[in-house]
């Protein structure tokens, strides 16, 4: 009876350990995947990424953007589509559609 209670003993101590391990291990990965994050774009970033879409594409930029937005939802993260979204915001604020700053502008400032 002692070697079975010896056994359960070290079943759940290995067990334990496992679980512990995954723990730390998952904390470590969260880390270094925020450790290895770029920083979001500036905004020059941004207006040159627009110039470059208007002078390439003129007047379908718009239409243009849109689709690699679209093609950018099945990026890993959402960093792309978020980046294309304020280029977009950018576009429409230099055809007169948008009036404003830019967002990142804004919240930095805040």
């Amino acid at each position: 009876m002692e070697v079975l209670s010896e056994i359960g003993r070290w079943f759940v101590i290995g067990t334990a350990g496992l679980y512990l391990f995954s723990l730390v291990a998952g904390a470590f990965a969260i880390f270094v995947d925020w450790l290895r994050r770029e920083p979001e774009p500036h905004d020059d970033s941004i207006r040159f990424a627009a110039e470059q879409y208007r002078i390439y594409h003129g007047a379908d930029a718009l239409s243009v953007i849109g689709e690699h937005t679209m093609a950018a939802s099945f990026a890993p993260d959402g960093r792309h589509k978020r980046f294309l979204r304020r280029v977009t915001t950018e576009l429409m604020r230099e055809e007169g559609i948008i009036e404003g700053q830019l967002s990142h502008s804004a919240a930095s400032k805040k």
